[in-house]
Parts: structure tokens; sequence; C-alpha cells
């Protein structure tokens, strides 16, 4: 049986209670989520922002039912405070299936995915009118799951960074096309759950092509209308080189049963990873030269750097190297995969020894499982959601601001503004600025109207070139904030100081 979670309960507990909490003189509250930090990377403070997509299709477009309103009341008949009965809005939710086809009724407006933003730049918000005002923040928690996404897209594009400095310096123009390859994902059976492996699988796919997680790869073409998106290799395990009576005998046979051409990926630690580079690998090359194949050994254990090096080393022994015109060495036929135990600053140490080794940074390359898609939380990047305005029956309209003595970082941005490129600059950096008539063009799109409205998602390519043009038209560092947005914080501040 496929679990199906009730929408209604796609959030937290105590959120139940904040429909009677909030005053009932609120007309509508508005609220947007941003990133508060950075903890990724030091120097360097962009963000990839993406997963609307995922939301939109996974949640939002997903109507509540009466089953989702009996699943609920079954379950919250037994979850509850001091062993009573949680009271819920069930009138509220009943409303909704009813009078809105059980759409829930709000308005999000969003920038798009693939879009390289800074700390404290709003990414989407969101508004609900009386009376499902309460909705706003309900809904919080399950809008709040495109951060690991996020999290991941970033984390590939640093890395792409880093290996493609080393690209620039020591692999020839007409072979840079390998950037595409040099990072595998590896993280599909260390993530929780296979919706987690599938999103932030497909993160990883805006800046490589590499990945072994398939239903990231079949997510992406999805979204491409059907263009392929993510490519793997012919790999072993260390069960297949175990189970046969030698490992050259398990390589050969791998050679015989794989087409001419293909790309063989060996895992060479499974006894002793400097025996096989010394005695094993030299006794492979003529065969996968005679099939045209080219081999790639994969160390899965010990000190990752130096595992890369001897790789390198004992590799051109075997099948030798040339020179390229940068003036470093290309082996011939084969190269070397890293893909135990890396973080971004590990494949940074990697890249850089291999270059001053001598060696085409073309001939690594790397891989990544839990710790692309799975080692991160909401803090990697201090996500929140934080209510920035609301609006009175007497149509006043108040700006909302949270502003704790003990963590200025958690400062929000009070009314309603827009985000738009920065003035005065070559680059594409963004700003938010309180909005008015002069505003020019909004990069917040409305992407839902209490129901489906007519915006059209970009296909996985478009959301791989705005990742890709973002980024680099963006500087590392930027002032989120338009030099009105920081008078009108100043404003209020000292009204609330009053």
């Amino acid at each position: 049986m496929q679990i199906h979670i009730p929408s209604l309960l796609n959030s937290d507990s105590y959120k139940l209670g904040h429909e009677k909490q909030y005053s009932p003189d609120i007309e509508s509250i508005t609220a947007y989520y941003t990133h508060r930090g950075n903890t990724l990377n030091k120097e360097d403070g962009r963000i990839i922002f993406y997963g609307m997509r995922w939301i939109y299709e996974s949640f939002l477009s997903v109507p509540i039912t009466m089953a989702d309103i009996e699943e609920a009341d079954a379950y919250l008949a037994h979850h509850g405070v001091a062993a009573t009965p949680y009271e819920y809005p069930r009138d509220l939710f009943l409303k909704i299936v009813n009078e809105n086809q059980g759409y829930w009724p709000v308005t999000i407006r969003t920038l798009r995915d693939g879009q390289c933003v800074h700390a404290g730049i709003p990414c989407f918000t969101i508004t609900a009118q009386a009376p499902y005002q309460g909705l706003t923040t309900y809904l919080e928690t399950a809008l709040m799951r495109c951060w690991s996404p996020t999290v991941t897209a970033t984390k590939s594009r640093y890395i792409r960074d880093v290996i493609s400095t080393y690209f620039d310096k020591t692999v020839d123009p007409e072979f840079h096309f390998l950037l595409d390859s040099r990072f595998h994902d590896f993280g599909s059976r260390g993530t929780s759950s296979a919706e987690t492996a599938m999103v932030t699988g497909s993160a990883h796919l805006l800046s490589f092509d590499g990945t072994d997680t398939m239903s990231a790869g079949w997510l992406a073409t999805r979204w491409n209308n059907g263009v392929g998106v993510g490519q793997s290799v012919v790999a072993t395990e260390h069960s297949v080189m175990t189970t046969w009576s030698s490992e050259l005998d398990a390589i050969l046979n791998l050679i015989k049963i794989s087409p001419e051409g293909a790309i063989l990926s060996v895992v060479a630690d499974s006894y002793d990873y400097l025996r096989f580079l010394k005695e094993i690998l030299p006794q492979v090359v003529e065969p996968v030269r005679a099939k045209n194949q080219f081999f790639v050994v994969r160390p899965d254990s010990g000190d990752p750097t130096q595992a890369v090096l001897n790789g390198l080393y004992y590799l051109e022994q075997a099948f030798g190297v040339t020179k390229n015109a940068c003036g470093y060495k290309v082996i011939n036929g084969a190269g070397i995969i890293q893909g135990d135990g890396l973080e971004l600053n590990t494949v940074e140490d990697i890249v850089r020894a291999v270059y001053q080794a001598g060696y085409s940074a073309q001939c690594v390359a790397y891989g990544m499982g839990g710790g692309l898609l799975q080692k991160q939380n909401r803090d990697t990047l201090k996500v929140a959601i934080k209510v920035c305005e609301i609006k009175l029956p007497n149509g006043i309209v108040r700006p909302i601001m949270k502003r704790p003595t003990g963590d200025i970082s958690k400062v929000s941005l009070p009314g309603n503004f827009c985000v738009e490129f920065k003035e005065g600059i070559s680059t594409d950096n963004l700003v938010v600025t309180p909005h008015t008539h002069g505003n020019s063009e909004d990069l917040l799109e409305l992407i839902w109207d209490c129901g489906p409205t007519t915006y059209e998602f970009d296909t996985f390519s478009e959301v791989r070139a705005l990742a890709k043009q973002s980024w680099q038209h963006c500087d590392r560092f930027c002032d989120p904030l338009s030099e009105a947005m920081k008078d009108k914080l100043a404003l209020i501040q000292e009204t609330l100081n009053k």
C-alpha cells in the first residue's frame, strides 16, 4: 500500500491551534522565505535557490479531500494536549474542500528555480486572506522544505567552481566539456528517503551530468520534456570483485561483457589497494585497449588525497601519459575517481595536489554520497519563514518585524516589498526594496492564487542555464537591502524602541 500523507497533517502540531490565537481583526497575513546566512563557504555567499517546482507538484497542487479530513479526525482524536484530543479548525478545512475544490486558498509569489541569491533576499512570499489568514504560517512547514535541494544545488556549484579553476589551468580547451562529468552523485542510499534522493539529487544535476541516483535523473528528465538528463558508467562494487576467484578475473569479465568504447569504473581496494595498482593494473591495459575502453580506478578507503596520487602514479606506469598543450600529464585511456569521504574542502585539497603533481585535472573525477544529498540541515543556510505584513479590516496595513536583541541575524523584513536587480552595477545581484508604484520589474512571480495559475515552470535545461548565468554574474557577496529598505528598517526599528 502506498502511504499518502493527508495534506492538512503536513505541518507541526502546534500550528493547529494558531488559527484561534491570531487576532480576529486580522484580514490577511503575508510571510516570506529567506536564507539568513551561509555556513557552506566563508569566502563565497552565493546561494542557488531551487525546489519550488517540486513543492508545487507534490504539495500545493494536491487537493485536500474528505478522506484527508477523516484521516485527520481519526489521528487527532488520539493526539492532543494532556490526554485531551487536539482541537483543530475542522470547519475551515471543510470549507476549503467544499468551496475551493480542496486547493489551498493562499497566494504564492516566488523567484524562479535556479536563481542565484545572497542571504537576506526573499525567495518567495505567501499571503492568505480571511477567513484563512492563519494558513500563511500553517503552510510554513511544508513550504520551507525547499531548503534541502537549495543546499545541494549550492554545494555542487561550489565544487564545480573548484574543479573548474584547475581545468582552466591544466586542461586543453577542446576537453573542457569533461568538466560536466567530473563530479558524480553517489548519494541515493545515503539519504533518509526516496523523495530526498530524488529532489536533492536533481539539484546536483544543475551543475553536473554525473549521477547514480536514477530517480533524480528521471525527475530532471521529466521536467525537461523528456530530453535526457544525467549520465553514469559501467561500474563494479565490492560484492562483484570479491565473489570472483581473483580481482583480475572480475575485471577481465567486465571488459568482455562491456561494449567497445565503454567507460569502466573498477573498485580497487577490496583487499590491497597498492597491490592492485602495482600487480593487477598492468595486466588489464592490453585487454582494455583492444576494446577501446576507458579504465577508471576507484579507491574506497584510506586517505583520499594520497589514494588519488598513488592511483595516478601507477596508472601512468601502466597506461602511459601524454603531455597536453597546457604542459600537464594526461593518462592515456584511463583515470581515477575518488568517491570516499569527500567534502568541499577535501575535493579542493585533492584537486590542488593533482595540480602540484603535474597531472591534468581531467584525469580525476570525484563522487560524493551522503555528504552531497544528506549531510545538511535547515541551519546550513539558516532558512526561515517570517511574517512581514498584516492587513486590518479598516484598511490599515501594518508592517511586522522581528528583532530579537539576543541575535541580530534574525531580524526580519517589514512590510510589502519587491525583489529586483541591483541598480548601478554590471552584475545580476538582487536587492529587496519596499514596494512602490515606482518599482520596475518584481522578480517574485505569481505561481499560485488559491489554485493553479497560468504560470509555466522552466524546463530543467532552462533552470540549469539560469543557475549558470546568474551564478557567474553575481558577486560573491552583496548587500541584499536597497537604501530605501534600510531607511524603512531604521524607521520601524525606531518605532519599536519607543
